[in-house]
């Protein structure tokens, strides 16, 4: 069996989005310290499926106050490689929520709701409210390449981001 190749450009994307070292130090422990809380997961569950919503709340619990994220949808469990996947997409939602949406302003809210097709097709709404108004981006973003690659080529799902005055709402579709 072939090796895929590896993508060594990944960590000089994050290295020249960076605006200092200490921005640099930040950024890498923060991604890695969302993976290590999505691995303890999976342990914890003995590498069986694990429950979307502990991940949702794993992941919002670290940039919000209480009462700033509502968290719903059926129960879900996701098989180890999509919930190290999924991970890594709420925990760029997250940080840009807390960095410039929602979670930035003690007003500010988010909303998770999930759902599946009766086709088997996991479907994400990240609402976004009562923060800083959105606009569209001038550039796009090592998190956003995140969230697509984690998506589209690991998940071979569909992402849809809609940056509305009031709030982004983000479709995650898997």
């Amino acid at each position: 069996e072939e090796e895929e190749p590896r993508d060594h450009a990944r960590p000089a994307r994050t290295a020249r989005s960076a605006t200092s070292i200490e921005d640099l130090t930040v950024r890498l422990h923060d991604r890695v310290h969302a993976l290590s809380r999505a691995y303890t997961q999976i342990e914890r569950s003995n590498w069986q499926p694990t429950p979307l919503a502990s991940l949702l709340h794993e992941e919002t619990g670290a940039f919000a106050e209480p009462g700033q994220v509502a968290i719903g949808g059926g129960p879900v469990h996701l098989e180890p490689h999509a919930y190290i996947s999924f991970a890594l997409v709420i925990h760029e939602l997250a940080t840009n929520a807390r960095k410039y949406g929602a979670l930035s302003v003690p007003q500010g809210h988010v909303t998770v709701r999930w759902q599946v097709s009766p086709g088997g097709m996991l479907a994400i709404d990240w609402l976004e409210s009562g923060g800083p108004p959105v606009s569209q981006p001038t550039r796009r973003g090592f998190g956003t390449r995140v969230i697509r690659e984690a998506l589209e080529h690991h998940l071979r799902g569909h992402v849809t981001l809609d940056f509305r005055p009031a709030g982004l709402h983000v479709r995650l579709q898997a």
